[in-house]
């Protein structure tokens, strides 16, 4: 977080994500996040995206990753809860999948942990409501 900024609350950080997202502004994300971050996304086992990442760097690949999965056109924050330190975010998005050009469609809850003003974990479940094409058949040897 840039100095002259004063210590927001745990909402307004992620009050901020959000308004971030929205605007392409990643690096205003990655300016937020502790260094030492974890960064938990459990998603459909085919997105590249689930799993976790350590750290700001890796934050900054699950969006390298994330942008080539999908394309959220339209992201909605539903119900918020907050407690402390904790920020809850029940939302959906509605979007493209990057791959294939198909509608996507996604229900999430994704929970922050904020601590002196910054991002120090973030974790999201994700129910997919895409149709995935089955996976090819294994091989035989």
């Amino acid at each position: 977080m840039p100095p002259s900024e004063p210590v927001p609350s745990p909402r307004q950080l992620v009050e901020g994500i959000y308004a971030a997202f929205a605007r392409h502004d990643l690096p205003w994300i990655f300016a937020r996040c502790a260094a030492d971050i974890v960064w938990t996304s459990f998603g459909p086992q085919q997105w590249p995206t689930t799993r976790s990442f350590l750290g700001v760097d890796q934050v900054k690949l699950f969006f390298s990753l994330f942008t080539q999965v999908c394309s959220p056109r339209h992201l909605s924050q539903d119900r918020w809860f907050c407690d402390g330190d904790a920020v809850i975010v029940q939302g959906h998005e509605i979007g493209v999948m990057s791959a294939t050009g198909l509608p996507m469609e996604n229900h999430w809850v994704h929970l922050y942990t904020v601590r002196d003003g910054l991002l120090v974990r973030f974790s999201e479940c994700i129910c997919n409501r895409t149709e995935y094409p089955p996976p090819a058949p294994a091989r035989k040897p």
